[in-house]
């Protein structure tokens, strides 16, 4: 699911069980981000997670800058209902500091729904897990990198919903594991499931979206497979697909082993130039 067809989001691929228990340091695959050029779920401000909410991803970016990772904002500019994450930000745009600030903006950032924090260590070019955790029950907001508790304070705002589209990667960098969740997960949660990829069918996750657009490791990450609910779709055309090149083929390595054989069926979706 590299591009995609149609301007609906296609179904959204889910690792299966088995795939579930690979632990890796860095997502093996990833979306190659640009500002310009944000991936958008539509309508997803009318089911967003309101107001528990817990948000995570892996991200890596180019530079110290205007990196929004998470925008959905009604409003732009007014900032009273909003959903949204800054990551190695700079206000000033793009820097050569190798730090810069995480901000977690949810429902009014004007009052009580913002939490920030300065970076430590560097960022661009490294690998970071993110998880942003929002809770009206709790009445707190966390912000938590690489498993750990790095920000949090007392007080929060619930987010309104509404027919809002989501964008996501509004940077110049990678992203990965995008997931959404109704719930504020515990920081236990967040640790010990960053490494792995989700079954999918998860209480209380409601968007994840893997991007396995690029690989970071020289061996062919799990397949994701499609739910119950996105196989009842129908298209006319594929809704997603891969641009290919001649000289730059998908490898599936060792494949032969394991081949169908004597009997087989291939099947696929091709447009050629």
């Amino acid at each position: 699911q590299e591009s995609t067809t149609t301007t609906t989001t296609p179904p959204t691929p889910t690792p299966t069980a088995a795939a579930s228990s690979v632990r890796w340091t860095v997502p093996p695959s990833y979306r190659r981000c640009s500002e310009s050029s944000p991936y958008r779920v539509s309508n997803f401000g009318a089911t967003a997670p309101t107001p528990e909410i817990t948000i995570e991803f892996w991200a890596r970016v180019d530079s110290i800058d205007q990196n929004y990772p998470i925008t959905l904002d009604p409003s732009p500019g007014d900032g009273t209902n909003r959903i949204a994450v800054h990551i190695s930000y700079s206000g000033g745009g793009k820097s050569s500091a190798s730090t810069g600030s995480v901000i977690w903006d949810f429902g009014d950032w004007h009052t009580t729904g913002r939490l920030s924090y300065a970076e430590t260590e560097k960022s661009p070019g490294v690998w970071i897990h993110h998880a942003f955790v929002a809770s009206q029950a709790a009445n707190n907001m966390q912000i938590y990198r690489n498993g750990a508790l790095v920000a949090s304070k007392s007080s929060m705002g619930p987010f309104t919903r509404g027919d809002y589209d989501l964008l996501l990667g509004r940077f110049n960098g990678e992203l990965a594991e995008v997931r959404f969740w109704n719930t504020s997960r515990t920081a236990s949660q967040i640790a010990t499931n960053m490494n792995h990829y989700l079954v999918g069918n998860e209480p209380n996750l409601v968007l994840h979206l893997p991007f396995q657009e690029s690989t970071t490791t020289t061996t062919t990450p799990p397949t994701p497979t499609p739910t119950a609910a996105a196989s009842s779709v129908r298209w006319t055309v594929p809704p997603s697909y891969r641009r290919c090149s001649e000289s730059s083929p998908y490898r599936v390595s060792n494949f032969g082993a394991t081949a169908p054989t004597p009997e087989i069926t291939i099947e696929f979706w091709a447009r050629v130039d």
